[in-house]
């Protein structure tokens, strides 16, 4: 891979103080994950560096001490050495004027435009200078926004975060009221919901193992019971759902339920969960197809790197991602089935709230991509194949499976070099796949996979 600009960057920060994060960066509410912004890049001796796969510096900005020792004058800078580290003649470019700024301290500004190597895209490169020595430095493509001003928000994005507030509230309203009416009635899988909450839980704290950036200061502990204070709310988020949920699916649409029920009674022996985890891996299968081939398509923009980067980064990353793939498929899954389920009984049909589901996400997954089209071709075949999944074999289970399944296969950074560094990580995750297709056929065939095809 040599095109430049390159779809993978590497990022390195350094610090005089601990480095503790202090916002979340995902819906899962994981605390202590540290990344180009968090914590704010304004402490004085701060330092951030990025490099592409071939170590070229694609951006570089130090911090200077907020208060100097002596003044300190402009003076000439020779920006010579930070156009090496870029793999860029400093020749065959054109100054211009700067339009952007940093936030580090500087006297002196430059730009230049020019054209990538290899690939002829517009480059542009901007830097600054402290004092004579250079604080910041900066290679943008065409494409680049900057990230510290806020996008002016469209009507269609504004339409699109009202509904899905609107879907979230009525979903964590009417699971809380219904789980109430059901624990007072002694209605509902209260063992089987205790384990779910417990089982999602228990693996959120695994998941802040893996992804926590540990630093030696009071700041990890604080970090830890926050991290318990986040996996305790989403174990009690589930256990209100699927309390709400369960009582009335088991009464009206029991079918679905069977091998989600029996996973979670701990009976995952039986054939039946075996069948519907073998359909749900083949769905997975199918979702990453779909998804990997309009990824291919996308030829007009920046091209993505072609995996999850967390992949890249060591066996503790990618257990954690493992882990936060298969929480977001129980958690997603529950959601949309509680939609799906509400739809059934509003309608009375399971092929017209098949069909009603699909179009809600449908739309609703068009109004969250920036092109309306392709949110909504991909919202169609992702809901549509799932709601037929769920109508036509009944199994809940099989839609969780497929979910997590797919994204791991799209997350993967596939390769053929075992010389690779990710090589070992790339692997891991395509044998936890198999592990789980193998696990299934051979449970659904009553632990006799050979006897397939035989009369």
């Amino acid at each position: 891979m040599k095109q430049r600009p390159s779809p993978l960057a590497f990022w390195y920060r350094q610090s005089a103080e601990p480095l503790v994060a202090t916002t979340f960066h995902n819906d899962l509410l994981t605390p202590g994950i540290v990344d180009r912004a968090d914590p704010p890049p304004i402490s004085s001796d701060m330092i951030q560096v990025n490099v592409d796969h071939e170590g070229r510096l694609t951006f570089f900005e130090a911090i200077p001490p907020q208060r100097q020792s002596s003044p300190v004058h402009a003076t000439a800078v020779d920006w010579t050495p930070l156009f090496q580290l870029a793999g860029l003649d400093q020749a065959a470019l054109q100054p211009v004027d700067p339009v952007w700024t940093f936030l580090a301290a500087s006297d002196t500004r430059a730009a230049w435009t020019g054209k990538w190597p290899e690939s002829g895209r517009p480059l542009r490169i901007e830097a600054a200078a402290f004092g004579g020595r250079p604080v910041a430095f900066m290679l943008i493509g065409d494409w680049q926004k900057p990230w510290r001003m806020a996008e002016e928000a469209s009507g269609t994005n504004t339409a699109y975060v009202v509904l899905l507030l609107g879907v979230a509230v009525a979903i964590l309203i009417g699971a809380a009221i219904l789980a109430r009416r059901n624990i007072r009635e002694g209605r509902g899988d209260r063992r089987g919901a205790m384990r779910l909450a417990a089982c999602m839980s228990a693996v959120l704290m695994v998941l802040w193992v893996c992804q926590v950036h540990v630093a030696d200061t009071l700041a990890l502990f604080a970090l830890f019971f926050l991290a318990v204070c986040t996996s305790v709310f989403y174990g009690v988020l589930l256990w209100t759902v699927y309390l709400a949920l369960e009582p009335f699916v088991r009464r009206h649409w029991p079918r679905v339920l069977v091998s989600w029920t029996n996973v979670l009674t701990g009976r995952a022996s039986d054939a039946v969960v075996g069948r519907d985890a073998l359909i749900g891996v083949a769905l997975g299968i199918w979702f990453a197809l779909i998804f990997r081939a309009i990824a291919a398509f996308e030829l007009d923009g920046p091209i993505n790197f072609p995996g999850e980067v967390e992949l890249l980064l060591g066996l503790r990353s990618t257990i954690g991602v493992v882990l936060q793939e298969g929480l977001y498929a129980i958690r997603n899954v529950l959601l949309y089935f509680f939609i799906l389920f509400v739809l059934r009984m509003m309608l009375r049909r399971q092929w017209a709230a098949m069909f009603a589901f699909t179009a809600f996400f449908t739309l609703l997954n068009a109004l969250g991509n920036d092109r309306f089209w392709l949110g909504g071709m991909l919202g169609l075949l992702y809901f549509g194949t799932a709601a037929f999944v769920i109508v036509r074999f009944g199994g809940l289970l099989a839609f969780v499976v497929g979910s997590f399944v797919s994204s791991l296969l799209f997350d993967v950074v596939l390769t053929l070099d075992s010389s690779a560094w990710y090589f070992g990580n790339t692997v891991f995750v395509l044998a936890v796949i198999a592990a789980l297709a193998a696990w299934a056929l051979y449970t659904a065939t009553g632990r006799r996979p050979w006897a397939i095809g035989t009369a």
